[in-house]
């Protein structure tokens, strides 16, 4: 994508910006790098210069220790695998972006990365009672000075390494009781596992950090890479501008928890207070915590939140939401152009977090959209052309404290040219409260015709897109590609297709 395209405007401005040139120099293309560094997990040499496939590096530490000083690809080689998270270094206007990627051959499965840790021995049962136990360490600080403590959830895989069952985090020992619940002590770093037999096979402990937090950093990409089994979120940050997320893989991701708060999280690409110019597309998102994901704020501070695009994505079996949209801030905080649009969502509320909205205060909702009590103002943001199949809810907005501006966020969005495939009926809920003198202020509508009732859905449509082949809505396995005279091949708002995938 060229910049031109990223800023509409600055084309037509280029000609009388080349006036000025010496005072203000073009934007630096986002294909174009000077440097390249290479990362084989099996035959590289942390000690090699790291400049060629032959004098690759090996690990992550010295990946993250590595500052680039000019406009560089950072890449990994396709089929291998690496534990751990990722320290994002950025680029600047001046030196060019910094693209973290993948070489290798193309047919090879993209660089794999594992946010857990392997616990498939070590267990005892010492009391005789069906509880296992062993001791493990988790105890990051995070930027913003929280920290998270013990495993996001558990992964019981199978001979081929698929995910075979799950673990179901409890806040206390006392809640221990059916096969695969766990509880994680932090003071004695004791984990404490319910399982009939001693716990074998490969079992994966998901660590409770961001995998790649961007915060601060600009002229970032990231793309063709895997991530399963992060605790944390995927991809986080707030202060940053000019993003490219681009076809990524994120699965079994979230569930960890913050210290002194039963409060658990896990989204895919979360952007959170300052962001501008960001793209996320192309990628793949499946058996998330939380959303999909998102745009959000929370705190006192003003916030932005610009030019920000998710498009061609598919998003399935998340706990709360495909897309989760909101932001709390003090006064001028604003989102600008949002746009959610050629997405296929599946099954929200669907995934193995659902059950898990477990704590004091969160919602078990399993929704297309979600918008929580919003106070920024809103404009431009689109919703349109997306496939929305099998949700719980297919569109809820929360009425909390500030019913003003939450109405003012989904009266102001535009939302048409949506297909929504229910199984039974089309729900959306809008301004729903706990105060029993609210509720009639709150709506519920079971037809996309009703829905219109609001101004939304103009076009929208209700009925089966005609996947070619769908199982469980794992993105990874399902041909989630239309069949032909599939109708969401031309009722997009331009006269094609709805959703992510084509023919």
């Amino acid at each position: 994508m060229s910049w031109a395209e990223v800023h509409p405007l600055r084309r037509f401005l280029a000609p009388a910006l080349a006036l000025v040139a010496c005072t203000a120099p073009a934007p630096p293309a986002e294909d174009v790098f000077v440097e390249s560094r290479f990362i084989d997990d099996v035959s590289g040499d942390d000690g090699a210069d790291g400049t060629t496939p032959e004098t690759a590096w090996r690990t992550l530490t010295k990946v993250n220790a590595f500052i680039p000083r000019t406009s560089t690809r950072i890449l990994f080689k396709r089929g291998g695998v690496w534990r751990g998270p990722l320290t994002p270094h950025g680029g600047s206007a001046t030196k060019g972006w910094v693209s973290y990627g993948a070489w290798g051959a193309a047919t090879a499965p993209k660089p794999l990365f594992l946010g857990s840790d392997e616990l498939s021995d070590g267990w005892l049962d010492p009391n005789l009672d069906g509880i296992w136990e062993r001791t493990w360490a988790d105890d990051v600080s995070l930027p913003s000075g929280d920290v998270v403590q013990g495993p996001g959830n558990l992964y019981f895989l199978d001979a081929d390494g698929g995910v075979a069952r799950w673990g179901f985090r409890k806040q206390s020992r006392a809640q221990l009781a059916q096969e695969g619940d766990f509880f994680f002590s932090p003071t004695e770093r004791r984990l404490e596992l319910v399982a009939s037999a001693q716990p074998g096979g490969r079992l994966e402990a998901s660590r409770n950090r961001t995998w790649a937090e961007f915060s601060g950093q600009s002229f970032l990409i990231f793309e063709d890479l895997e991530l399963r089994f992060g605790g944390g979120y995927a991809f986080r940050g707030h202060e940053a501008a000019h993003l490219r997320f681009r076809r990524l893989d994120v699965s079994w991701t979230g569930g960890g928890t913050k210290t002194g708060q039963y409060v658990r999280l896990g989204n895919g690409v979360e952007f959170v207070g300052n962001v501008s110019d960001a793209v996320v597309e192309d990628s793949r998102f499946f058996q998330l915590y939380d959303t999909g994901v998102d745009c959000q704020n929370t705190g006192d501070a003003a916030f932005v939140q610009k030019d920000i695009v998710f498009r061609r994505n598919i998003i399935s079996r998340t706990g709360l939401g495909s897309f989760e949209f909101w932001g709390r801030g003090g006064a001028g905080s604003r989102f600008e152009g949002v746009r959610f649009e050629n997405n296929t969502c599946l099954y929200a509320g669907g995934g193995w977090g659902y059950e898990q909205h477990d704590h004091v205060g969160q919602a078990m909702v399993g929704a297309d959209v979600v918008v929580f009590e919003n106070s920024a103002s809103v404009s431009g943001l689109v919703i349109r052309d997306n496939v929305f199949f099998t949700p719980r809810v297919g569109f809820f907005a929360e009425y909390q404290q500030r019913q003003a501006a939450t109405r003012a966020l989904v009266d102001g969005a535009t939302l048409d040219f949506n297909l929504y495939a229910h199984p039974e009926k089309f729900v959306a809920v809008l301004y729903l409260g706990d105060d029993p003198l609210l509720l009639p202020l709150s709506q519920k509508f079971t037809s996309v015709e009703g829905f219109r009732a609001t101004g939304k859905e103009a076009h929208g449509l209700e009925g089966d897109p005609g996947f070619v082949s769908l199982g469980s809505g794992d993105p990874f396995h399902d041909d989630l590609r239309l069949r032909a005279g599939s109708v969401a091949l031309t009722a997009s708002s331009d006269g094609g297709v709805i959703g992510a995938l084509g023919r």
